[in-house]
């Protein structure tokens, strides 16, 4: 079989010293008519880089730099440590450089502050009474959520726990053992410091569930727990179905992978409850695109809309600490006042 010929490679590279002959015709213009040049460079400086580019500009009369975007500025970048010059014009006086390390991805960022932004809408719609806690997957990442905003929370009346996009892991009882523990058996009183009811590490108010058709797997599993045993409503959409197990499969040799069901959960009761079923919710709230462009999460105002009503029905009922007995003989101890 003849050999394909190949086919020559073609560079196009912008000669730097046309560059300068271009900007200094346009800086000569701007300047005849009282106006400054700005030189637009694009992040591959046209084959030479960024900085020989504009150099050339500077050198030819352009009296200030620009980029299309930030974004394309910062091209090629990621973890690599690069300086900005930051000033309050674009003639450099008063600026100031600035080391920072672009991140390959703004992902885990824009999670985060939606995250954020949810906890402090919950905070707002219910007067700072109520907990928010989000459980991505019911893995490393989502244990390390639930443990951080659930106990961070303690002092909250009631807690929204949003497992919406839940990506699954493991069976997540551990978090539904602490969110089942629904009032003290005791209290704790030392000689210092306040009561401290036990068991500790609870949210002993009332609780429900964000869940949508995105949560799956562990997703699944998590809001099935939260029904069974009773912690609270779920509020959303049926979840997407998925509760099977996968893995110990090998890689192909393409470096591709394939993945099979390999593990399956039953109830007590001998059913598949859940899988290709999915979770329902006890009220169905879609999220509204339109409420979405305004600024609303319909889910989530809908989950605190209950938890607010559940407290104004049965406001909490702080126990009250007995007077300290007196045990000696022919005494009991004194009822409290």
């Amino acid at each position: 079989m003849p050999a394909t010929p190949s086919r020559p490679r073609v560079e196009v590279v912008i000669d730097l010293d046309a560059i300068r002959h271009n900007v200094g015709i346009l800086a000569g213009c701007a300047a005849a008519s009282g106006a400054s040049t700005m030189a637009v460079v694009k992040a591959d400086g046209y084959g030479h880089g960024a900085i020989d580019v504009a150099t050339a500009a500077l050198q030819a009369g352009a009296s200030a730099l620009g980029v299309c975007s930030v974004e394309e500025a910062l091209e090629g970048t990621a973890a690599k440590s690069v300086v900005l010059h930051v000033g309050p014009n674009a003639t450099g006086t008063g600026a100031r450089d600035v080391t920072v390390v672009p991140l390959p991805s703004e992902a885990v960022l824009r999670h985060l502050a939606w995250v954020d932004e949810n906890r402090r809408t919950v905070d707002r719609l219910s007067g700072g009474k109520l907990a928010y806690i989000y459980v991505p997957n019911t893995a490393n990442e989502g244990y390390t959520s639930f443990n951080r905003y659930f106990f961070a929370q303690q002092d909250k009346l009631g807690a929204v726990v949003d497992e919406r996009f839940n990506t699954g892991g493991n069976i997540a009882d551990y978090m539904v053992d602490y969110l089942r523990r629904d009032a003290p058996f005791n209290w704790v009183t030392a000689r210092y410091g306040d009561d401290t009811p036990i068991p500790a590490g609870a949210i002993y108010g009332p609780k429900v569930m964000l869940i949508n058709e995105y949560a799956g797997s562990g997703g699944d599993e998590l809001p099935w727990l939260f029904r069974r045993f009773k912690v609270g409503p779920l509020v959303g959409k049926r979840t997407w179905g998925g509760l099977v197990g996968i893995g110990g499969y090998p890689a192909l040799m393409d470096g591709g992978g394939v993945t099979a069901p390999r593990v399956a959960l039953w109830s007590a009761e001998g059913e598949y409850a859940v899988e290709n079923r999915g979770v329902p919710p006890d009220l169905e709230v879609d999220l509204s695109p339109a409420e979405w462009r305004a600024g609303h999460d319909t889910q989530l105002e809908a989950g605190v809309s209950i938890l607010m009503q559940t407290l104004a029905k049965n406001p909490p009922v702080f126990a009250k600490r007995p007077a300290f007995p007196t045990w000696a003989r022919g005494h009991t101890p004194r009822p409290t006042p």
